[in-house]
């Protein structure tokens, strides 16, 4: 699974052209058939959603060893300019790594009056040492760690905030780590864009007031 954190450049327009690429690292001196993933990636034409590769298309590992995978994803914009970025990915035999997913879509809008709340699930191979995960939350603002930002939520597969904690306008950066009994980790990154919130008229003074018919209201 990869998925896309953070998308500018298209100019209020369609994309035109968007390209997801996959290669096996010259790390490992040995042949790796991406084709099939390859096929998979050229009919994913979407960029609001996680890009969920099925495991049967990756080809096992050669005995005792991983395989590291480098993915890229190209974005060309309606004047012709383009950008990519990578991301490398590491498959591997070891049992205890876990797998986590924040649920509901990679993107997502709150308004800024509204509780932040969101879940994440873990799980880790039925071969695994243990299936206990413990689970932690870092918020980034524009791809910069808030340490302020800490989930009131007492279970920990559950990041909550009380309304108004955000900026508006803004986008962040949700990333929770899992982690097994054995210390190995994996992540997953969710982005929320804040709204403002409903527009409020409030009069000033008490909730019910008497005057005379003879007297101003002020």
């Amino acid at each position: 699974m990869t998925h896309i954190t953070s998308i500018s450049g298209s100019g209020g327009r369609p994309w035109a052209s968007i390209k997801w690429k996959v290669e096996k690292s010259s790390t490992f001196n040995y042949a790796v058939d991406t084709r099939k993933i390859q096929e998979f990636l050229d009919s994913y034409d979407r960029i609001d959603k996680a890009v969920i590769v099925p495991i049967s298309l990756f080809p096992p590992n050669p005995p005792g060893m991983e395989t590291l995978y480098e993915f890229s994803l190209t974005l060309t914009n309606f004047l012709g300019g383009s950008s990519s970025s990578f991301v490398p990915l590491i498959q591997s035999s070891n049992p205890n790594i876990p797998n986590v997913v924040i649920l509901g879509p990679s993107f997502f809008q709150i308004r800024v009056d509204e509780y932040l709340n969101i879940v994440a699930l873990g799980s880790v191979s039925s071969c695994a040492a243990s299936s206990l995960l413990t689970y932690s939350f870092k918020v980034f603002k524009s791809n910069i760690y808030d340490p302020n930002l800490q989930s009131e939520s007492k279970d920990t597969r559950r990041f909550v905030l009380s309304p108004w904690k955000l900026t508006i306008d803004e986008t962040y950066q949700i990333q929770v780590t899992a982690t097994s009994v054995t210390g190995d980790t994996s992540q997953f990154i969710s982005q929320v864009y804040i709204m403002r919130g409903n527009v409020k008229a409030v009069i000033s003074g008490a909730l019910s007031r008497q005057v005379r018919i003879d007297s101003e209201l002020v």
